[in-house]
């Protein structure tokens, strides 16, 4: 299980794993993870509001792409306010544990 680690949204709105990661997630009997069925939560905070702060969070299954990528969906990077090099909370369980 990965809990709030802090993530980098890529291009084509793609979130890389480290092997360190994938075996956390016990993602390591196909190269690089692909194909591990996993459940995933993303948190984007907005820390400009002169009362405080806002969070937004948004949870999916996806399974891990071609090189241990975890792909976050137009629709949440729409609701989110996501963009390619916003940074993000990640948690990520194995559906299959």
């Amino acid at each position: 299980m990965l809990e709030r680690v802090p993530e980098t949204l890529q291009s084509r709105g793609r979130i890389y794993t480290s092997e360190r990661q994938r075996r956390r997630l016990n993602a390591t009997d196909t190269p690089y993870g692909r194909g591990t069925n996993v459940d995933v939560g993303v948190i984007v905070s907005d820390r400009s509001p002169e009362w405080g702060s806002l969070g937004k969070m948004a949870t999916y299954s996806d399974e891990l792409g071609y090189y241990g990528e975890i792909a976050v969906p137009k629709v949440v990077r729409r609701e989110l306010g996501l963009a390619e090099g916003d940074d993000c909370l990640l948690t990520v369980v194995n559906a299959d544990e």
